[in-house]
């Protein structure tokens, strides 16, 4: 297997909707030194990092071997979770995605892409080549409207 960092993104947070106001109104990781994070197994080291980095050490709860488990859980009220901000995509009710602020101290998640060492294939280089562009000109624009034609709010 060969690996490739396409894009470094930015973190968000993922919340129960009916979260008390300050967590709902957070938007730098310190506010939410508080909270119960629920930690995918993939980003469990990037968490804690950007926790540290932040001034403290976070109170864990589950840990989920899957992103759709760890939103899941999120939307039960068990914790709260960062994801990296592409997953503010990912539609699960009773889930709302917060940005963080915090210039270059703010946590950020790779986005990495998995191919077969020396694949011979045309279809597979012409398609590492086409994400390695793609990512380069991806929109985080929260002004923009999402796929639901929704605007975000933070």
């Amino acid at each position: 297997m060969s690996g490739l960092e396409v894009e470094s993104c930015r973190s968000f947070f993922a919340a129960r909707e009916a979260a008390p106001g300050p967590t709902r109104k957070a938007d730098r990781l310190k506010a939410l030194a508080g909270e119960t994070f629920i930690i995918q197994r993939g980003l469990y080291a990037s968490t804690i990092a950007a926790c540290h980095a932040a001034g403290f050490t976070p109170r864990i709860g589950p840990e989920a071997s899957r992103i759709a488990s760890t939103l899941n859980l999120v939307s039960v009220g068990l914790g709260i979770s960062l994801v990296p901000a592409s997953l503010q995509r990912m539609h699960i009710d009773g889930v709302t995605y917060r940005r963080l602020k915090g210039g270059p101290n703010q946590p950020r998640h790779p986005l990495n892409l998995a191919s077969r060492r020396g694949d011979s294939s045309a279809v597979v280089r012409h398609f590492l080549n086409l994400v390695k562009r793609a990512a380069k000109d991806f929109p985080l624009d929260d002004s923009k409207p999402d796929i639901r034609g929704i605007r975000k709010r933070t």
